[in-house]
C-alpha cells in the first residue's frame, strides 16, 4: 500500500513529459463535443446515466436593447461525473442561450457558470468524497480504481486521481493552520511516531530514515488528529511546529522532546503508563515467577480499574481520586521498589525499568493533576497502528513534498471519523462550502 501514491504516480508521469497531459473538462455547443480529454473521457460519458442541471438567465435578462424579446438558440453544457454508491451518474449543466431574432448582431446570453470545486477535472464532489474515502481510511490504492469504475461503464487513470488529490488539497490547504490552532489549543498533546518503509531502500542513509509522526489532542471535547512526515532525522521538526504551545505533552515511553521540556518551558512532560506496563510484562516472559515484575503489574493494573470505574464522574471528582486512591496504588509501587526482596541484580531487564521507572517518578505523577489527561497514548498508538503493521505494505516515496497531500487527508478523515461525523457525508459537505465561496473551519461543515 502506498502511502505516497498519489505524488509517486504524479512524478512518474511528470518524468515522460511527451506523454503527460492534463485532464481536461468535457464541454459541449448544441450537443457536439468541443473539448475531449487525451483519457477518452467523452466518449465514455455518453454511455453512463445523465442528471441535467438546467441553468437559466434571469428574465431581466431576456431582452434585447432593441426591445425585442430573445429566443432561446440552443446551450453550452459541461459534465462532471458523480459517485454515489452502488452508481455513477454524469451530473450534466447546461447553461441555457438567448439571441434577438431581429438584430442580426445581437449579443448571445448565456446563463451564468455555477462554481465547481475542481473546474478543470471531470469529478464532482462527491466522486472525490468516495475516493478520498476509500483510499486514505479504506486503504485501497488509486490504481486499483480502474478496475472498480469500468464496472460502471467509467474508465478513468491514476494519473487523474492523483491530480484530483493534488488539485483538492490545495482548495483544502488553508485548513492546515486551523488543524494546528487546535492543537495548540489543546490542553494535552500525545504525540507518538513509527518509521516507515522506503521504496527505494538502496537510497536510505542514518540521516534519511522517514518517520511518520501521530499528535493527538482535545479541544474543547472535540479529538483533533494530525500526521505529521518527516523525511529524515531532523529532531527540531516537531518542536519548531510546538514553539508556541503551552500544555502538556504526553509520549510513549521515555522518549521526551529535550527543547520543548526544559527548565523554563511552559510545556509538561507526561510519560505513558502502559509503556511501563510492557516493559515489566517483558521479564516475565524470561522469568515468570519473577515477584517484583508480577507486583507492580498488579498495582498498574489497579490503576487502570480505577480509570474504568471513574469515567463517568466529573472532572473534580476523578481529580480527587487520583489524587487519594490511585496515589495510594503508586505508593505501594515505589514500596516495593525499595523492598530488597524484589530486587534481584541478577535480571538486567527488571533492574533497567526499575531505574527507568524511578528516573521518571514526576512525568508519572502528572496525571493525578489533570483528569482529562489519559494513563497512556494508546489512542494516538491506534492512529498509526495501521503504518507501523508491516502486513499492510505502507510505502512511502522519497517525494516529501506531496507527503502534504497524503498527511493532510489522512488527519482531515481521521479527525472527522474520532468527532462522530460519516467520512464521506463530511467530506462532501466541506468540499461543497468550499465550492461555493465559504472557508468552513474543521468542525463547521454540518
Amino acid at each position: 500500500m502506498l502511502f505516497n501514491e498519489i505524488e509517486l504516480i504524479y512524478d512518474d508521469e511528470k518524468k515522460l513529459s511527451n506523454d503527460y497531459k492534463k485532464e481536461t473538462p468535457c464541454s459541449y455547443a448544441n450537443g457536439i463535443s468541443q473539448v475531449t480529454s487525451n483519457t477518452g473521457h467523452c466518449s465514455i460519458l455518453d454511455q453512463l446515466p445523465v442528471k441535467n442541471i438546467i441553468h437559466d438567465i434571469p428574465t431581466s435578462r431576456k431582452k434585447c436593447k432593441c426591445g425585442q424579446k430573445l429566443e432561446s438558440i440552443g446551450s453550452e453544457q459541461s459534465d462532471k461525473v458523480d459517485f454515489i454508491p452502488p452508481q455513477i451518474n454524469v451530473i450534466r449543466h447546461i447553461y441555457l442561450k438567448y439571441r434577438c431574432s431581429k438584430c442580426n448582431d445581437s449579443e448571445i446570453k448565456i446563463a451564468s457558470s455555477t462554481p465547481q470545486f475542481l473546474s478543470n477535472e471531470v469529478a464532482d464532489v462527491g466522486m472525490l468524497a468516495y475516493l478520498f474515502v476509500s483510499k486514505f481510511l479504506k486503504g485501497i490504492p488509486f490504481s486499483r480504481f480502474g478496475n472498480i469504475f469500468s464496472k460502471y461503464g467509467f474508465g478513468i487513470s491514476k494519473t487523474n486521481l492523483s491530480n484530483y488529490a493534488i488539485s483538492s488539497y490545495k482548495r483544502l490547504k488553508y485548513l492546515e493552520n486551523d488543524f494546528w490552532k487546535e492543537l495548540y489549543t489543546s490542553n494535552y498533546l500525545q504525540i507518538t511516531e513509527t518509521p516507515v518503509q522506503f521504496i527505494q531502500k538502496e537510497r536510505l542513509t542514518n540521516t534519511t530514515q522517514p518517520s511518520l509522526y501521530v499528535l493527538r489532542g482535545i479541544n474543547r471535547g472535540k479529538p483533533i488528529i494530525r500526521f505529521y512526515y518527516i523525511q529524515n532525522q531532523n529532531k527540531e521538526a516537531i518542536p519548531e511546529k510546538l514553539k508556541y504551545y503551552k500544555g502538556i505533552i504526553q509520549t510513549k515511553g521515555i522518549f521526551t522532546f529535550d527543547a520543548l521540556t526544559e527548565e523554563n518551558s511552559k510545556i509538561a512532560n507526561s510519560c505513558c503508563w502502559g509503556y511501563f506496563r510492557k516493559m515489566f510484562s517483558e521479564i516475565l516472559t524470561t522469568d515468570e515467577k519473577h515477584e517484583g515484575a508480577t507486583k507492580i503489574i498488579q498495582f498498574i493494573d489497579e490503576i487502570y480499574e480505577i480509570e474504568d470505574k471513574t469515567k463517568h464522574l466529573s472532572r473534580e471528582e476523578r481529580k480527587l481520586y487520583r489524587q487519594t486512591v490511585s496515589r495510594r496504588v503508586i505508593d505501594k509501587i515505589f514500596d516495593t521498589i525499595d523492598r530488597k526482596t524484589f530486587n534481584n541484580p541478577s535480571n538486567q531487564l527488571y533492574t533497567q525499568a526499575i531505574q527507568l521507572l524511578n528516573s521518571h517518578t514526576n512525568q508519572l505523577l502528572v496525571f493525578m493533576d489533570h483528569p482529562e489527561l489519559p494513563l497512556d497514548t494508546s489512542l494516538a498508538e491506534n492512529d498509526l497502528r495501521p503504518f507501523a503493521n508491516e502486513n499492510d505494505h505502507w510505502l512511502f516515496t522519497e517525494n516529501s513534498e506531496g507527503a502534504e497531500t497524503s498527511t493532510f487527508f489522512y488527519s482531515l478523515l481521521e479527525t472527522a471519523k474520532a468527532n462522530g461525523y460519516d467520512p464521506d457525508s463530511y467530506l462532501k459537505n466541506l468540499c461543497l462550502k468550499v465550492q461555493s465561496g465559504e472557508t468552513p473551519k474543521l468542525f463547521q461543515v454540518d
